[in-house]
């Protein structure tokens, strides 16, 4: 497609990263929060894996996109 529908590529990305984040904390028996902020379900996965703070700076980008 041209031009290229960047935002709501990213717009996906976010609901997909957002998905997996949950999910993991659900997997781990935490209720993930009502929220659609990628940075603090990020830092709560990092309570059990500190790998998440790797993609920290990425969900802090991606955030803006969820909305």
């Amino acid at each position: 497609m041209r031009p290229v529908p960047l935002e709501i590529i990213c717009y996906h990305c976010e609901q997909a990263a957002e998905k997996i984040l949950k999910g993991y904390l659900i997997q781990h028996d935490i209720e993930p929060s009502r929220t659609h902020d990628l940075r603090l379900l990020c830092k709560r996965c990092t309570d059990f894996d500190k790998i998440f703070d790797e993609i920290s700076q990425s969900c802090v980008r991606l955030t803006a996109y969820g909305v």
